[in-house]
Protein backbone atom coordinates (compact mmCIF):
# COMPACT_ATOMS: atom_id res chain seq x y z
CA UNK A 1 0.00 0.00 0.00
CA UNK A 2 2.80 2.20 1.19
CA UNK A 3 4.40 1.71 -2.53
CA UNK A 4 1.18 2.41 -4.23
CA UNK A 5 1.34 5.73 -2.68
CA UNK A 6 4.47 6.44 -3.06
CA UNK A 7 3.43 6.08 -7.02
CA UNK A 8 0.28 7.75 -6.94
CA UNK A 9 2.42 10.99 -5.25
CA UNK A 10 4.83 10.79 -8.13
CA UNK A 11 2.77 10.69 -10.69
CA UNK A 12 1.17 13.76 -8.94
CA UNK A 13 4.18 15.31 -8.96
CA UNK A 14 4.77 14.86 -12.43
CA UNK A 15 1.34 16.20 -13.50
CA UNK A 16 1.77 19.14 -11.42
CA UNK A 17 5.54 19.48 -13.13
CA UNK A 18 3.84 19.49 -16.25
CA UNK A 19 1.13 21.86 -15.45
CA UNK A 20 3.26 24.46 -14.44
CA UNK A 21 6.02 23.70 -16.97
CA UNK A 22 2.75 24.79 -19.30
CA UNK A 23 1.76 27.58 -17.37
CA UNK A 24 5.08 29.31 -17.61
CA UNK A 25 4.23 28.89 -21.16
CA UNK A 26 4.51 32.64 -21.79
CA UNK A 27 1.72 33.22 -24.42
CA UNK A 28 -1.61 31.64 -24.64
CA UNK A 29 -3.91 32.04 -27.41
CA UNK A 30 -7.56 32.92 -26.78
CA UNK A 31 -9.50 32.73 -30.23
CA UNK A 32 -8.54 33.44 -33.63
CA UNK A 33 -10.87 34.89 -36.17
CA UNK A 34 -10.85 34.55 -40.22
CA UNK A 35 -13.02 36.94 -41.54
CA UNK A 36 -15.14 37.53 -38.62
CA UNK A 37 -15.60 34.31 -37.81
CA UNK A 38 -13.93 32.38 -35.06
CA UNK A 39 -12.17 29.18 -36.39
CA UNK A 40 -10.15 26.53 -35.15
CA UNK A 41 -7.48 24.39 -36.03
CA UNK A 42 -7.74 22.38 -39.12
CA UNK A 43 -10.59 24.23 -40.56
CA UNK A 44 -11.37 25.03 -43.90
CA UNK A 45 -11.43 28.36 -45.17
CA UNK A 46 -12.98 29.04 -48.70
CA UNK A 47 -11.67 32.58 -50.37
CA UNK A 48 -11.57 33.75 -54.03
CA UNK A 49 -9.00 34.72 -56.45
CA UNK A 50 -7.99 38.69 -55.22
CA UNK A 51 -9.63 38.05 -52.27
CA UNK A 52 -8.12 40.00 -48.77
CA UNK A 53 -8.32 37.58 -45.63
CA UNK A 54 -8.59 39.79 -42.37
CA UNK A 55 -7.22 37.62 -39.52
CA UNK A 56 -7.81 38.69 -35.54
CA UNK A 57 -6.00 37.27 -33.12
CA UNK A 58 -6.41 37.00 -29.73
CA UNK A 59 -3.47 36.90 -26.87
CA UNK A 60 -3.39 36.38 -23.05
CA UNK A 61 -0.35 36.16 -21.10
CA UNK A 62 0.14 33.71 -18.40
CA UNK A 63 3.73 35.14 -16.93
CA UNK A 64 5.26 38.64 -18.09
CA UNK A 65 7.03 38.05 -21.83
CA UNK A 66 9.11 40.69 -24.21
CA UNK A 67 9.42 40.89 -27.48
CA UNK A 68 5.82 39.17 -29.10
CA UNK A 69 5.29 38.55 -32.90
CA UNK A 70 2.53 37.45 -34.56
CA UNK A 71 2.58 36.26 -38.13
CA UNK A 72 0.17 34.86 -40.51
CA UNK A 73 1.33 33.35 -44.09
CA UNK A 74 -0.39 31.04 -46.83
CA UNK A 75 2.42 28.35 -47.83
CA UNK A 76 2.27 26.78 -51.16
CA UNK A 77 2.16 29.57 -53.34
CA UNK A 78 4.55 28.81 -56.89
CA UNK A 79 5.47 32.55 -58.00
CA UNK A 80 7.59 35.41 -56.68
CA UNK A 81 4.67 38.12 -55.60
CA UNK A 82 4.55 36.65 -51.86
CA UNK A 83 4.41 39.39 -49.91
CA UNK A 84 0.77 39.68 -49.99
CA UNK A 85 1.11 36.79 -48.63
CA UNK A 86 2.80 37.16 -45.30
CA UNK A 87 2.17 39.83 -42.22
CA UNK A 88 3.95 40.16 -39.55
CA UNK A 89 2.86 42.65 -36.62
CA UNK A 90 5.99 44.72 -34.86
CA UNK A 91 7.41 43.26 -31.51
CA UNK A 92 5.38 43.89 -28.14
CA UNK A 93 5.48 43.18 -24.27
CA UNK A 94 2.88 41.45 -22.39
CA UNK A 95 2.52 41.58 -18.35
CA UNK A 96 0.98 38.28 -16.42
CA UNK A 97 -3.13 38.44 -17.28
CA UNK A 98 -2.89 41.09 -19.98
CA UNK A 99 -4.56 40.54 -22.96
CA UNK A 100 -3.68 41.88 -26.21
CA UNK A 101 -5.81 41.86 -29.66
CA UNK A 102 -3.86 41.66 -33.05
CA UNK A 103 -4.42 42.45 -36.67
CA UNK A 104 -3.59 40.97 -39.71
CA UNK A 105 -4.03 40.76 -43.50
CA UNK A 106 -3.09 38.75 -46.37
CA UNK A 107 -4.40 38.92 -50.08
CA UNK A 108 -4.74 35.86 -52.43
CA UNK A 109 -2.89 36.83 -55.84
CA UNK A 110 -5.33 36.69 -58.95
CA UNK A 111 -2.59 34.59 -60.69
CA UNK A 112 -2.92 32.19 -57.72
CA UNK A 113 -3.38 28.51 -58.73
CA UNK A 114 -7.34 27.47 -57.74
CA UNK A 115 -6.08 25.38 -55.34
CA UNK A 116 -5.65 23.86 -51.36
CA UNK A 117 -2.73 26.33 -49.41
CA UNK A 118 -1.66 26.13 -45.65
CA UNK A 119 -2.61 29.02 -43.35
CA UNK A 120 -0.05 29.29 -40.51
CA UNK A 121 -1.03 31.66 -37.48
CA UNK A 122 2.47 31.59 -35.71
CA UNK A 123 3.06 33.44 -31.64
CA UNK A 124 6.85 33.98 -31.24
CA UNK A 125 9.29 34.99 -28.65
CA UNK A 126 13.04 36.20 -28.76
CA UNK A 127 13.60 32.56 -27.53
CA UNK A 128 10.77 30.65 -27.41
CA UNK A 129 7.78 29.49 -30.36
CA UNK A 130 4.23 29.98 -27.98
CA UNK A 131 1.45 29.58 -30.49
CA UNK A 132 1.61 27.58 -34.07
CA UNK A 133 -1.84 26.84 -35.70
CA UNK A 134 -2.56 25.82 -39.41
CA UNK A 135 -5.59 25.90 -41.38
CA UNK A 136 -6.53 24.84 -44.89
CA UNK A 137 -7.55 27.76 -47.73
CA UNK A 138 -9.40 26.49 -50.30
CA UNK A 139 -9.06 29.03 -53.01
CA UNK A 140 -12.09 29.22 -55.75
CA UNK A 141 -12.41 31.57 -58.72
CA UNK A 142 -15.33 34.16 -58.60
CA UNK A 143 -18.32 34.03 -60.72
CA UNK A 144 -17.16 37.62 -62.34
CA UNK A 145 -13.28 38.55 -62.44
CA UNK A 146 -10.59 40.38 -64.21
CA UNK A 147 -6.86 40.84 -64.26
CA UNK A 148 -5.03 43.40 -65.70
CA UNK A 149 -2.05 41.25 -67.28
CA UNK A 150 -0.01 44.34 -68.53
CA UNK A 151 -0.58 47.88 -68.76
CA UNK A 152 1.54 49.84 -72.27
CA UNK A 153 2.58 53.10 -72.34
CA UNK A 154 3.65 54.32 -76.08
CA UNK A 155 6.14 56.71 -75.62
CA UNK A 156 7.27 54.59 -72.65
CA UNK A 157 9.00 55.84 -69.28
CA UNK A 158 8.25 59.74 -70.20
CA UNK A 159 6.83 61.93 -72.79
CA UNK A 160 6.90 65.21 -73.76
CA UNK A 161 4.19 68.50 -72.66
CA UNK A 162 1.61 68.96 -75.22
CA UNK A 163 2.13 65.61 -77.15
CA UNK A 164 0.00 62.34 -76.61
CA UNK A 165 -0.13 59.42 -74.58
CA UNK A 166 -1.16 56.08 -75.88
CA UNK A 167 -2.11 53.30 -73.21
CA UNK A 168 -2.91 49.70 -73.80
CA UNK A 169 -4.35 46.88 -71.18
CA UNK A 170 -3.84 43.35 -71.98
CA UNK A 171 -6.99 42.07 -70.06
CA UNK A 172 -7.53 38.12 -68.77
CA UNK A 173 -11.11 37.14 -67.55
CA UNK A 174 -10.17 34.87 -64.35
CA UNK A 175 -14.02 34.65 -63.98
CA UNK A 176 -16.63 31.94 -64.67
CA UNK A 177 -18.70 34.11 -66.20
CA UNK A 178 -18.42 35.86 -69.85
CA UNK A 179 -18.28 39.32 -69.94
CA UNK A 180 -19.12 41.97 -72.40
CA UNK A 181 -19.03 45.81 -71.75
CA UNK A 182 -15.62 45.84 -70.92
CA UNK A 183 -14.97 49.83 -70.76
CA UNK A 184 -10.92 51.00 -69.33
CA UNK A 185 -10.31 54.19 -68.26
CA UNK A 186 -6.79 55.79 -67.98
CA UNK A 187 -6.81 58.64 -65.65
CA UNK A 188 -3.82 61.34 -64.87
CA UNK A 189 -5.43 63.06 -61.66
CA UNK A 190 -2.89 65.68 -60.89
CA UNK A 191 -3.23 66.75 -64.63
CA UNK A 192 -6.98 66.04 -64.69
CA UNK A 193 -7.04 64.66 -68.18
CA UNK A 194 -8.61 61.34 -69.15
CA UNK A 195 -9.62 58.57 -72.09
CA UNK A 196 -11.45 55.51 -72.18
CA UNK A 197 -12.34 52.98 -74.57
CA UNK A 198 -14.60 49.77 -74.79
CA UNK A 199 -13.12 46.01 -75.80
CA UNK A 200 -14.22 44.64 -78.53
CA UNK A 201 -14.31 41.54 -77.99
CA UNK A 202 -16.34 39.28 -74.95
CA UNK A 203 -13.82 37.82 -72.77
CA UNK A 204 -15.23 34.65 -72.36
CA UNK A 205 -14.94 32.33 -68.64
CA UNK A 206 -13.43 29.25 -67.84
CA UNK A 207 -14.28 27.40 -64.19
CA UNK A 208 -10.47 26.84 -64.34
CA UNK A 209 -9.56 30.75 -64.60
CA UNK A 210 -8.09 30.70 -67.31
CA UNK A 211 -10.81 32.60 -69.30
CA UNK A 212 -9.95 34.62 -72.63
CA UNK A 213 -6.91 37.24 -72.81
CA UNK A 214 -7.38 40.42 -75.01
CA UNK A 215 -5.93 43.51 -75.68
CA UNK A 216 -7.61 47.18 -76.13
CA UNK A 217 -7.02 49.66 -78.44
CA UNK A 218 -4.92 52.38 -77.98
CA UNK A 219 -6.34 55.36 -75.46
CA UNK A 220 -5.17 58.64 -76.06
CA UNK A 221 -5.02 61.29 -74.40
CA UNK A 222 -2.61 64.44 -74.86
CA UNK A 223 -0.54 66.13 -71.82
CA UNK A 224 -1.47 69.37 -71.47
CA UNK A 225 0.79 71.61 -73.19
CA UNK A 226 2.54 73.81 -70.32
CA UNK A 227 2.02 70.37 -67.64
CA UNK A 228 4.82 70.99 -65.33
CA UNK A 229 8.08 68.66 -65.31
CA UNK A 230 7.95 65.30 -63.24
CA UNK A 231 6.51 61.98 -62.20
CA UNK A 232 2.76 61.56 -61.91
CA UNK A 233 0.11 58.56 -61.06
CA UNK A 234 -1.79 56.99 -63.98
CA UNK A 235 -4.96 55.03 -62.48
CA UNK A 236 -6.33 52.71 -64.91
CA UNK A 237 -9.48 51.40 -64.24
CA UNK A 238 -11.43 48.56 -65.96
CA UNK A 239 -15.02 48.88 -65.51
CA UNK A 240 -17.08 45.47 -66.50
CA UNK A 241 -20.61 43.56 -65.34
CA UNK A 242 -22.05 47.13 -64.75
CA UNK A 243 -21.42 47.74 -61.47
CA UNK A 244 -17.65 45.99 -61.00
CA UNK A 245 -14.09 47.55 -61.70
CA UNK A 246 -10.75 47.29 -60.74
CA UNK A 247 -8.07 49.84 -60.55
CA UNK A 248 -4.14 50.07 -60.47
CA UNK A 249 -2.04 52.50 -60.66
CA UNK A 250 1.27 53.43 -62.92
CA UNK A 251 3.59 56.27 -63.05
CA UNK A 252 4.36 58.18 -65.90
CA UNK A 253 7.33 60.81 -66.55
CA UNK A 254 6.33 64.56 -68.00
CA UNK A 255 9.10 66.64 -69.41
CA UNK A 256 9.47 69.99 -70.30
CA UNK A 257 7.46 70.86 -73.94
CA UNK A 258 9.12 73.05 -76.97
CA UNK A 259 5.22 74.88 -76.78
CA UNK A 260 4.79 76.45 -73.82
CA UNK A 261 7.03 80.05 -74.72
CA UNK A 262 3.55 82.21 -73.19
CA UNK A 263 4.30 84.34 -70.50
CA UNK A 264 2.50 83.75 -67.51
CA UNK A 265 1.27 80.43 -68.47
CA UNK A 266 -0.25 78.21 -65.71
CA UNK A 267 1.92 74.95 -65.41
CA UNK A 268 -0.85 72.52 -65.68
CA UNK A 269 -3.02 74.64 -68.11
CA UNK A 270 -3.65 74.59 -72.00
CA UNK A 271 -3.29 78.42 -72.92
CA UNK A 272 -4.69 77.93 -76.47
CA UNK A 273 -8.77 78.19 -76.72
CA UNK A 274 -9.36 75.79 -79.24
CA UNK A 275 -10.55 72.02 -80.17
CA UNK A 276 -8.61 69.92 -82.25
CA UNK A 277 -10.91 67.01 -83.74
CA UNK A 278 -8.99 63.80 -85.00
CA UNK A 279 -10.48 61.80 -87.53
CA UNK A 280 -9.95 58.20 -88.56
CA UNK A 281 -8.71 56.91 -92.04
CA UNK A 282 -11.45 55.44 -94.82
CA UNK A 283 -12.88 52.18 -93.22
CA UNK A 284 -14.62 49.16 -94.73
CA UNK A 285 -18.35 48.58 -93.72
CA UNK A 286 -19.65 45.21 -95.09
CA UNK A 287 -23.10 45.24 -96.30
CA UNK A 288 -25.75 43.42 -93.72
CA UNK A 289 -23.48 42.77 -91.43
CA UNK A 290 -22.75 44.62 -87.83
CA UNK A 291 -21.76 48.41 -87.77
CA UNK A 292 -17.74 49.60 -88.39
CA UNK A 293 -16.62 51.88 -85.70
CA UNK A 294 -14.98 55.09 -86.64
CA UNK A 295 -13.33 56.54 -83.46
CA UNK A 296 -13.52 60.41 -83.63
CA UNK A 297 -11.15 61.87 -80.71
CA UNK A 298 -12.08 65.01 -79.11
CA UNK A 299 -9.78 67.12 -77.67
CA UNK A 300 -10.29 69.83 -75.19
CA UNK A 301 -7.40 72.63 -76.18
CA UNK A 302 -8.97 75.32 -73.81
CA UNK A 303 -8.77 76.27 -69.88
CA UNK A 304 -12.43 75.00 -68.84
CA UNK A 305 -14.53 71.79 -69.74
CA UNK A 306 -17.07 71.99 -72.40
CA UNK A 307 -19.74 70.27 -73.54
CA UNK A 308 -19.56 69.02 -77.23
CA UNK A 309 -23.19 68.03 -79.69
CA UNK A 310 -22.36 65.74 -82.22
CA UNK A 311 -24.93 65.36 -85.53
CA UNK A 312 -24.33 62.49 -88.52
CA UNK A 313 -25.81 62.65 -91.80
CA UNK A 314 -25.51 61.51 -95.20
CA UNK A 315 -26.07 58.12 -93.87
CA UNK A 316 -29.56 57.66 -94.48
CA UNK A 317 -29.78 57.05 -98.56
CA UNK A 318 -27.63 54.07 -97.85
CA UNK A 319 -27.33 52.78 -93.87
CA UNK A 320 -27.68 53.57 -90.53
CA UNK A 321 -25.77 55.62 -88.29
CA UNK A 322 -25.09 55.42 -84.53
CA UNK A 323 -23.22 57.61 -81.69
CA UNK A 324 -21.74 56.07 -78.57
CA UNK A 325 -22.37 59.78 -76.75
CA UNK A 326 -24.03 62.76 -78.87
CA UNK A 327 -23.18 65.27 -75.99
CA UNK A 328 -19.99 64.33 -74.58
CA UNK A 329 -17.94 66.34 -72.21
CA UNK A 330 -14.23 67.00 -71.87
CA UNK A 331 -12.21 68.48 -69.36
CA UNK A 332 -9.53 71.56 -69.89
CA UNK A 333 -7.08 70.06 -71.53
CA UNK A 334 -8.12 66.15 -72.29
CA UNK A 335 -9.16 64.05 -74.54
CA UNK A 336 -12.08 61.83 -75.43
CA UNK A 337 -13.01 59.46 -77.78
CA UNK A 338 -16.51 59.16 -79.38
CA UNK A 339 -17.36 56.03 -81.59
CA UNK A 340 -19.59 56.92 -84.88
CA UNK A 341 -21.07 53.26 -85.67
CA UNK A 342 -21.89 52.74 -89.45
CA UNK A 343 -23.90 50.02 -91.00
CA UNK A 344 -25.35 49.50 -94.69
CA UNK A 345 -28.11 48.22 -95.60
CA UNK A 346 -29.21 45.04 -97.33
CA UNK A 347 -29.83 47.12 -100.96
CA UNK A 348 -26.84 49.41 -100.48
CA UNK A 349 -24.61 50.14 -103.38
CA UNK A 350 -21.18 48.85 -102.97
CA UNK A 351 -18.68 51.98 -102.89
CA UNK A 352 -17.04 54.72 -101.06
CA UNK A 353 -19.41 57.16 -99.14
CA UNK A 354 -18.67 60.45 -97.28
CA UNK A 355 -20.57 61.16 -94.07
CA UNK A 356 -20.69 64.25 -92.24
CA UNK A 357 -20.10 64.64 -88.64
CA UNK A 358 -21.22 68.12 -87.37
CA UNK A 359 -19.48 68.43 -84.20
CA UNK A 360 -21.19 71.83 -82.49
CA UNK A 361 -19.79 73.44 -79.20
CA UNK A 362 -21.06 76.98 -78.14
CA UNK A 363 -22.12 77.76 -81.41
CA UNK A 364 -19.65 77.25 -83.45
CA UNK A 365 -19.77 74.26 -85.96
CA UNK A 366 -17.03 72.04 -87.21
CA UNK A 367 -17.63 69.30 -90.10
CA UNK A 368 -15.28 66.36 -90.17
CA UNK A 369 -15.59 63.95 -93.06
CA UNK A 370 -15.78 60.21 -92.62
CA UNK A 371 -14.98 57.61 -95.53
CA UNK A 372 -16.63 54.21 -95.73
CA UNK A 373 -16.33 52.11 -98.18
CA UNK A 374 -19.02 50.15 -98.95
CA UNK A 375 -17.93 46.31 -99.69
CA UNK A 376 -19.47 43.34 -100.26
CA UNK A 377 -20.06 41.13 -97.09
CA UNK A 378 -17.61 38.10 -97.30
CA UNK A 379 -21.05 35.61 -96.48
CA UNK A 380 -22.76 37.42 -99.68
CA UNK A 381 -19.81 37.11 -101.93
CA UNK A 382 -19.54 33.37 -100.95
CA UNK A 383 -23.40 32.79 -101.43
CA UNK A 384 -23.14 34.20 -105.09
CA UNK A 385 -20.26 32.45 -105.76
CA UNK A 386 -21.91 29.26 -105.04
CA UNK A 387 -24.82 30.49 -106.70
CA UNK A 388 -22.57 30.64 -109.87
CA UNK A 389 -21.30 27.88 -109.67
CA UNK A 390 -24.10 25.98 -109.36
CA UNK A 391 -25.60 27.60 -112.26
CA UNK A 392 -22.71 26.90 -114.48
CA UNK A 393 -22.89 22.74 -113.28
CA UNK A 394 -26.41 22.85 -114.27
CA UNK A 395 -26.01 25.26 -117.82
CA UNK A 396 -23.08 22.18 -118.16
CA UNK A 397 -25.55 19.73 -117.33
CA UNK A 398 -28.45 20.79 -119.88
CA UNK A 399 -26.10 21.14 -122.45
CA UNK A 400 -24.80 17.52 -122.48
CA UNK A 401 -28.32 16.24 -122.45
CA UNK A 402 -29.12 18.72 -125.46
CA UNK A 403 -26.14 17.16 -127.47
CA UNK A 404 -26.93 13.54 -126.38
CA UNK A 405 -30.66 14.45 -127.59
CA UNK A 406 -29.80 16.29 -130.70
CA UNK A 407 -27.34 12.94 -131.56
CA UNK A 408 -29.75 10.23 -130.72
CA UNK A 409 -32.24 12.38 -133.35
CA UNK A 410 -29.61 12.51 -136.17
CA UNK A 411 -28.99 8.49 -135.68
CA UNK A 412 -32.36 8.02 -135.80
CA UNK A 413 -33.14 9.93 -139.04
CA UNK A 414 -30.27 8.46 -141.02
CA UNK A 415 -31.46 4.65 -139.75
CA UNK A 416 -35.16 5.16 -141.36
CA UNK A 417 -33.15 7.00 -144.58
CA UNK A 418 -31.26 4.16 -144.82
CA UNK A 419 -34.46 1.44 -144.46
CA UNK A 420 -36.56 3.91 -147.39
CA UNK A 421 -33.59 3.25 -149.71
CA UNK A 422 -33.73 -0.62 -149.56
CA UNK A 423 -36.98 -0.84 -150.03
CA UNK A 424 -38.37 -1.87 -153.36
CA UNK A 425 -41.94 -1.10 -154.59
CA UNK A 426 -43.88 -3.27 -157.62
Amino acid sequence: MKKIFMLSMVILAILLLSGAAFATNGVDQTWIKVDGDVVDSGDNIRVDLGETIDIRVKLQATEDVEDIEVQARIVGYEYNDVSSLIDVTRPFDLEENDTETVDLSLSIPIRAEKDEYELRIEVDGRKVDFVDESFTIRVKGPRRGIRMRDVVFSPRGAVMAGRALLTQVRLENVGERDLDDVKVIVDIPDLEISGEVFLDDELEGSKSGKGDKDITEEVFIRIPTCAEPGIYDVDITVEFDEFDSITETETIRVVEGETCAIAGATPTTPTVERTVITPPPAQDVAIGQAGTAFPLIITNMGNSAKTYTLRVRGVDAWGISEVTDVAPIVRAGASKTVYVFLSANEDATPGEKVVGVEITQAGETQDIALTANVVESKSNLSSLRRGLEIGLIVLVVLLVILGIIIGMSKLKGGEEDDDSKSQTYY
